[in-house]
């Protein structure tokens, strides 16, 4: 088996590292994802609810009772955070695709430049 050169061991190992973080941030998408639905479900069932409706939230391990109005705000406001987190993942991935896409194209085009190089010195 031939060695591999140099060159291309390097771009190997960046395309195996912008994979990693392309796993990583769709690993991170789709929890973001998971809690948007779960921020949008409550504030449903929540906006559902009578005003005078007893609501409490999780404190630390102590139960706080809220208003229908402050839970509603508190949830919009995670979520609007989700949302934006969201966005910026969505343009990691962007970014992480392109790369691996460039980096797989230069790794083809190296290894069939080698392989002409070899072709024609055999």
């Amino acid at each position: 088996m031939e060695r591999v050169p140099p060159e291309v061991q390097v771009k190997l190992e960046k395309l195996a590292q912008a994979r990693n973080n392309l796993a990583s941030v769709l690993q991170q998408k789709s929890s973001y994802e998971a809690l948007l639905r779960e921020l949008e479900e409550t504030i449903s069932v929540v906006e559902g609810l009578k005003d005078d409706a007893l609501l409490f939230k999780m404190v630390g391990g102590v139960l706080v009772k809220v208003s229908r109005d402050e839970l509603l705000n508190e949830l919009k406001e995670r979520k609007t955070a989700a949302e934006i987190r969201l966005k910026k993942l969505e343009a990691f991935e962007k970014k992480f695709r392109e790369e691996v896409e460039r980096l797989e194209k230069e790794i083809q085009s190296m290894v069939s430049r080698l392989g002409k190089e070899g072709a024609s010195a055999g």
